[in-house]
């Protein structure tokens, strides 16, 4: 069984694994709770997303937005 400081350790040294960042255990998505990058943040409407969680949700808003515009 391992101990929290290990289980500590391990969660302070996760790396990004495309740009070899640190990676800050808090700063996750609010959507899915990725952990996640800075490089991958993105933010809409005052929430924390992820790039797939971010692109999911802008299709929502403009394909509402299509049905709502007068044709």
């Amino acid at each position: 069984m391992r101990s929290p400081a290990h289980a500590m350790s391990q969660t302070e040294t996760m790396t990004c694994p495309r740009c070899g960042r640190p990676i800050d255990p808090d700063t996750k998505c609010e959507q899915c709770g990725q952990p996640l990058c800075h490089y991958d943040i993105r933010v809409l409407d005052g929430h924390t997303l992820c790039p797939q969680c971010y692109k999911e949700r802008t299709f929502e808003y403009h394909s509402k937005e299509c049905d709502i515009a007068p044709h």
